[in-house]
């Protein structure tokens, strides 16, 4: 389609005389069901020709060069109107469709979950946003690469981990189904914590814990590094539950080992930063913030470091994505984290033996909570004023907004994850345990029992997924259970159901011969419906690449599959002649292969029957 959008901007350019860019933009796909497509060229050029819309849209119409794949081209009002023919369709359903290698590698971090709790919700939404945008690039043909930053050094961790040295006989509920699952466990006493830390005593022990880890050499230290090990490998098994892998992990004990000192030398020799001597902000190293994006701040500066030489959150993470970058050199030592399926996860370690060859980034996507906006734009301006103008308009903030469940927002710190007498709980293993309890009551009872249950998780962990993904990142989900699950209407139960019946079709239709012959070719209307929606892939993909979203290519499924079920309902395959039959498999291999290509961007669990 792209190419063809060329050639008739190339056309449009000739004999408009405007530019190509606005020739080509000014090519559109009809939201009514005039045309295939249209180009609002008459409307932009009527200013500059003098002529109104409509009069430029019929002389536009009568050029006869057009490209060899229209049956028609006609004015409608100030329109101007392509139809495809048999030919463009043959080739479109003779097409395979790829993607050509990109020479860019992304570089994605998500969901940075504190090591000291289970995932609960939001973190879930990060996480699935953050896999999903990895597979779109990747399909795209991009170099992608997943990483996790793990804050080993928070006071967070401190905190937990004085929990679980002075906390003693803290157990959950024996009939708790994750009192064992250690993420959980340690989720439950930092509650406990968060309440003792008011004690003036236990918050100057938990400082003294805190600064051990920065330091990184006592025993407690090493303890400590063994406790975050641990509480990482449970919630990793609640991403592999999702089908969430990484290929590298970055722990901040590292960035402060490996990476902070060169990076905030750089920073300052950039000018950047800025020694203030007097004033409320005497003996700090601050950020002058300017321009548009900050002219209503109350302050217009950041404190980076402070009077007592300790270092602020974003000093960190501006470092950090300067490393992404290859601003600064890697100087990382590297372990194996897992290995799964001859796939290798590093992580970084302070004794780490391992080869890794880390590639900077051409562009880095951090998907991070909407409300810490304001410091990524910092970190962006930082970037930006020490001379990297190109990275730091590449530097992506994906925020994202609160998942709700009932009328409850989910918070980590106030342990409301846990779940309230009545209620399902809020981690995100709850919210997999429940789906999958009622999804199992819509699979048929003609399967086996291990065959419900498999097939009744990935109906489950699907519909998490798509219930997540198919909201814009920037507004609220509220999570519902029937409606996720429903086989009817904007699920993923729904899409995928379209999808089986598809593969079936193709299934008893067996190796047949679908050679289309062009003057045999011709479609009826739910099958011009689908194809014409099919067309559109490749443009939806781009989309989406370009805009950094996901919502957009659920919506395209849902629409694909309604215009499938459609087809379904009115088209005969198997007992259709010959020439129909030829046709309608020949639709129903693309749209399987487009499905398939949907599927893996989601990251869907493969389903044969429901």
């Amino acid at each position: 389609m792209k190419k063809l959008k060329i050639q008739l901007a190339n056309i449009l350019h000739k004999i408009s005389g405007l530019d190509k860019k606005e020739c080509f933009k000014s090519i559109i796909r009809p939201k009514i069901k005039a045309a295939h497509l249209s180009s609002t060229i008459a409307f932009i050029a009527a200013k500059k020709l003098n002529k109104s819309p409509q009069t430029l849209a019929l002389e536009f119409s009568k050029f006869e060069n057009w490209p060899k794949y229209f049956s028609k081209i006609e004015a409608q009002g100030p329109y101007l109107n392509f139809y495809f023919n048999s030919k463009f369709f043959v080739e479109f359903l003779d097409s395979e469709i790829k993607f050509s290698k990109k020479s860019k590698k992304l570089v994605i971090e998500y969901p940075s979950v504190n090591p000291n709790k289970p995932w609960h919700v939001g973190h879930l939404r990060n996480a699935l946003l953050g896999d999903s945008i990895a597979n779109l690039f990747s399909v795209y043909g991009y170099a992608v690469l997943r990483l996790d930053y793990i804050d080993d050094l928070g006071l967070q961790v401190a905190q937990s981990f004085w929990g679980l040295k002075n906390i003693k006989n803290f157990s959950i509920e024996q009939d708790f189904k994750y009192k064992d699952k250690f993420d959980h466990l340690i989720g439950r006493e930092y509650v406990e914590v968060s309440k003792l830390f008011e004690n003036e005593n236990v918050a100057k022990e938990v400082r003294v814990i805190l600064k051990e880890l920065e330091e990184g050499k006592s025993p407690i230290a090493l303890e400590a590094k063994e406790f975050v090990l641990k509480v990482l490998n449970a919630q990793y098994q609640t991403a592999f539950r999702f089908n969430i892998e990484h290929d590298l992990i970055i722990f901040e004990s590292d960035i402060i080992r490996s990476l902070f000192d060169r990076g905030l030398k750089k920073i300052k020799d950039s000018g950047v930063l800025v020694f203030e001597k007097e004033g409320k902000n005497a003996n700090c190293w601050i950020i002058n913030l300017e321009g548009e994006e900050f002219k209503n701040l109350e302050h217009s500066s950041k404190v980076v470091i402070r009077s007592d030489g300790t270092s602020t959150y974003i000093a960190k993470d501006i470092i950090f994505q300067l490393w992404k970058f290859g601003i600064l050199e890697d100087k990382f030592l590297y372990d194996i984290y897992y290995e799964k399926e001859g796939k290798k996860t590093y992580m970084s370690s302070n004794l780490g033996k391992e080869k890794y060859k880390f590639i900077p980034a051409d562009i880095v996507v951090n998907i991070i909570g909407a409300e810490q906006a304001y410091l990524q734009n910092i970190i962006r301006y930082v970037i930006k004023k020490m001379g990297y103008e190109k990275q730091a308009k590449n530097y992506i903030h994906l925020g994202y907004e609160h998942v709700m469940l009932a009328d409850t927002k989910f918070s980590g710190r106030s342990g409301t994850w846990i779940g309230k007498e009545g209620q399902i709980g809020y981690s995100a293993d709850e919210l997999a345990d429940e789906a999958i309890r009622q999804a199992y009551q819509k699979v048929s009872k003609d399967y086996s029992e291990d065959e419900r249950i498999k097939i009744a998780q990935a109906i489950a962990i699907n519909a998490i997924k798509f219930w997540f993904l198919k909201t814009s990142a920037n507004q609220k989900i509220i999570f519902d259970f029937q409606r996720a699950l429903s086989f009817e209407g904007d699920s993923a139960p729904y899409v995928q159901y379209s999808y089986i019946r598809a593969k079936n079709i193709l299934q008893k239709a067996g190796e047949s011969e679908l050679d289309l012959n062009l003057e045999e070719f011709s479609l009826n209307e739910h099958e011009l419906n689908l194809v014409l929606e099919m067309v559109y892939f490749s443009e939806v993909i781009e989309g989406c690449v370009n805009n950094f979203n996901i919502h957009s290519l659920c919506q395209y499924s849902l629409d694909l599959a309604e215009k499938f079920n459609k087809f379904y309902e009115n088209c005969p395959v198997l007992t259709a002649s010959i020439k129909e039959k030829k046709i309608r498999l020949k639709i129903i291999k693309k749209y399987v292969q487009l499905m398939k290509i949907i599927f893996d961007i989601l990251g869907f669990f493969d389903i044969k029957r429901m």
